[in-house]
């Protein structure tokens, strides 16, 4: 009996450090941020101010990140070959491929300024 007590705490403890260790504060390595985004059918290149918005509001919030197993229906997406944010109504969703594989983290940010399609729309096409 006294075994399966020390059993059932020694799971119950490894679960709990597996829990916390998975779940806690990420930092978004902002390293493997891409030179353009493909957004609404157009590419924005670092050069433009949707770009330079997104990258500085990432790299001055890239603190307090959590990992996620959540699958997340696209919103305001900005995708890259390896890389991808969500912008949803109150958080980002940030999905990158870095070398310890692929990451999905998420942060609530304030997302105040962020272009709609439409606005995209009446831009001239830019080509590939």
């Amino acid at each position: 009996m006294k075994a399966l007590k020390y059993l059932v705490l020694f799971t119950f403890l490894t679960g709990l450090s597996v829990y916390l260790y998975t779940f806690r504060d990420q930092t978004l390595d902002m390293s493997y941020f891409p030179p353009s985004f493909k957004r609404c059918g157009q590419t924005i290149t670092n050069s433009e101010h949707d770009y330079i918005y997104i990258k500085n509001l990432l790299a001055k919030n890239n603190q307090g990140w959590v990992v996620s197993f959540v699958s997340y229906a696209p919103q305001k997406t900005f995708q890259a070959p390896d890389f991808s944010i969500n912008v949803l109504d109150d958080y980002f969703v940030v999905n990158y491929k870095s070398n310890g594989g692929y990451k999905q983290l998420v942060k609530t940010i304030e997302n105040a300024g962020l272009v709609t399609c439409k606005s995209i729309a009446n831009k001239p096409l830019k080509r590939d």
